[in-house]
């Protein structure tokens, strides 16, 4: 991890500042904390009634799941705008990190092009291979070679983007697994790495990519590599680094507010 040099970075604002640093050393104004401090008769989230805390504030409250989409999106749509702009830029094809009026996301396919996983230029899938296709979203999809090459001859890289806790990034590098390869989860039928093969592609051109970004702010060191692989300069990585940390305690501090208005709100009702 290197997040504690990011941290007194001159861009990000002393209030989110704060906000984060109490995430990260548990002092978080959450009902935990409250009742820890003997102020508040339950450690449960007063909005779901869940065991509260630091995490599942920034990342776990199923009432704030519209602004952890929200920052997952704004995070992806940086990480595209960077991928764009490197050395393989043009092997991007499709993406699942929503739109945006003034982001190169609107440029491009939501759902996988059919000319990936059909073998000819012009193939037309039935409905059914296509409805099957469809439901597979990875935030960002890169093939080298694109349909001008046949698809044994191509590189595929997945790219998943997961906010994780700060200290244990394992959990949501396991869900990123899971969530394509159906090798890794014997109850799964079905997977984008596993249709991959199907369609023709070689199991040693299929890459798969996840960077994860910590709730409270850490940028793991690993993602400086995985950022190399995908055409990223040492420049441009460092910079991109800088704006996700940023990005991330701007957003720690808008989701608590948010989530402390909407508990004011709840306490204040009758009943």
């Amino acid at each position: 991890r290197h997040s504690n040099m990011l941290m007194q970075h001159g861009k990000v604002n002393p209030q989110d500042r704060v906000t984060t640093q109490q995430y990260r050393y548990g002092g978080l104004n959450t009902a935990k904390f409250r009742h820890r401090m003997k102020v508040a008769p339950t450690p449960n989230c007063l909005l779901c009634g869940q065991p509260d805390g630091g995490h599942h504030s920034l990342s776990g409250c199923p009432h704030m799941s519209a602004m952890y989409i929200e920052r997952h999106n704004s995070a992806g749509r940086m990480i595209l705008k960077a991928l764009l702009k490197g050395g393989r830029g043009a092997d991007v094809v499709m993406h699942d990190i929503g739109h945006k009026e003034d982001s190169p996301s609107r440029s491009y396919a939501t759902r996988i092009p059919t000319w990936v996983y059909t073998k000819s230029r012009r193939g037309r899938p039935d409905p059914a291979t296509k409805t099957k296709w469809d439901k597979y979203r990875p935030d960002i999809l890169m093939i080298a070679g694109s349909n001008s090459r046949p698809i044994r001859r191509r590189e595929v890289d997945i790219v998943e983007i997961k906010y994780c806790r700060d200290t244990d990034p394992s959990m949501q590098q396991a869900r990123a697994e899971l969530q394509h390869d159906a090798a890794l989860d014997a109850q799964k039928p079905d997977s984008l790495v596993h249709s991959l093969k199907q369609a023709g592609y070689r199991p040693s051109k299929i890459r798969l990519h996840v960077l994860l970004l910590g709730a409270g702010g850490t940028v793991y060191k690993s993602m400086r590599t995985t950022l190399k692989q995908l055409g990223l300069a040492h420049n441009a990585t460092n910079s991109l680094a800088i704006k996700l940390h940023t990005h991330a305690t701007v957003y720690a501090r808008k989701i608590m507010t948010t989530k402390w208005s909407q508990e004011r709100l709840l306490h204040r009702q009758p009943g």
